[in-house]
């Protein structure tokens, strides 16, 4: 579901796509598009709207054998009760399978193609390289200075530029200098008209130099970020979201449901923004609190407010959290957005001017 909204985008719980991609279905406007609903009222979606990307090929290999058997069966089962003295009711019977199979045959051909084409746009060498650079920033230590610096010359995108212009400030200990460095670069390569966006990053702290002190190992360790290795086909954990990288606003979900944030309570310090971990009593139905209740048995639902925006990828974490622990989580936020959305939503200037200063932003 993340990658759909990163490379197609996802509005209204659906993604606005190639009419071929459905199968030739009926255009909706004129430049040829359709939409492909992205609910649960799809099973096949519901499925595998928490994989990873890698794991789609062979599902939709084992999930078309299947729905070819079951379609070869009812034919075969028709053929044979049409020989004989078949009551309507029997007929009946039969059609409604293979309405059944022909419309999972429809959603499964959907599905396949739509994989077909994010697969398309995956292998492509800059963005499996911009992967494989955005890994290496949350991963190791390794200089990517270099990397991002070519990026911005070869001005590809300014979204992309100044996503991982921010993804490398965020987990490197940069010097001022070079902070400002980069900053002229990409001024240079896309024009002044994106002064306010890199402001407007700059007063949210994410284009910051951390040459004092960098807390992204500190939050990597601590909260168990990131994970070398990954079982994409029987994930145990939520590293598998981001091909090892654990979503920070998960884990700190899963301390809060499992025992609460005092084992830590220091690494909270460090993210931006106060803390508060209060305990409420809830009286049952009857009158009585806390476990002795009899509601206690009941699967325990955790409330989850993002304001400022979630991702998909960070509700398939809380799905996957959700299934690891027995607990239900009820999500509730402003929208949703991605790296791209967010870049745009910057694009608003401040009430403050940015202030250029010998041709360096301040």
């Amino acid at each position: 579901e993340g990658i759909i909204d990163e490379i197609i985008g996802i509005k209204s719980n659906a993604a606005e796509v190639d009419a071929g991609i459905t199968g030739g279905a009926k255009k909706t406007s004129r430049t040829g598009k359709t939409f492909v609903k992205l609910t649960s009222a799809d099973h096949y979606y519901e499925e595998i709207r928490n994989f990873h990307y890698r794991n789609l090929g062979q599902w939709i290999n084992t999930k078309v054998l299947e729905v070819r058997k079951r379609y070869n069966e009812v034919k075969k089962s028709s053929v044979v009760q049409s020989a004989h003295n078949t009551t309507i009711g029997q007929m009946k019977d039969v059609v409604k399978k293979l309405k059944t199979t022909t419309a999972e045959h429809n959603y499964l051909q959907t599905h396949s193609n739509l994989a077909h084409f994010l697969h398309e746009k995956i292998k492509k060498l800059t963005f499996e390289k911009k992967i494989d650079q955005e890994m290496t920033m949350v991963g190791s230590s390794e200089s990517v200075e270099d990397y991002v610096e070519a990026s911005i010359a070869k001005c590809q995108s300014f979204e992309e530029c100044v996503r991982l212009l921010v993804l490398m400030c965020q987990t490197r200990a940069l010097y001022p200098k070079r902070v400002t460095f980069f900053l002229n670069e990409v001024v240079q390569s896309f024009g002044y008209q994106f002064l306010f966006v890199l402001r407007n990053l700059q007063q949210l702290g994410l284009l910051a130099d951390n040459n004092r002190r960098c807390p992204w190992p500190t939050l990597k360790k601590r909260l168990n970020l990131w994970e070398e290795s990954v079982n994409f086909k029987k994930p145990t954990d939520i590293n598998y979201i981001f091909a090892g990288y654990a979503p920070l606003s998960a884990r700190v979900v899963q301390h809060a449901s499992n025992g609460g944030w005092a084992k830590i309570k220091d690494v909270l310090d460090i993210l931006p923004g106060p803390t508060l971990e209060t305990t409420q009593e809830v009286k049952g139905a009857s009158g009585m609190t806390g476990r002795s209740s009899p509601d206690a048995k009941r699967k325990p639902v955790t409330l989850v407010v993002y304001v400022g925006g979630v991702t998909y990828a960070e509700i398939s974490a809380l799905r996957k959290l959700g299934e690891k622990h027995n607990r239900d989580y009820i999500i509730a936020t402003t929208h949703f957005t991605n790296g791209t959305k967010l870049m745009q939503d910057l694009r608003e200037p401040t009430m403050e001017k940015a202030k250029v200063s010998g041709g360096a932003l301040r």
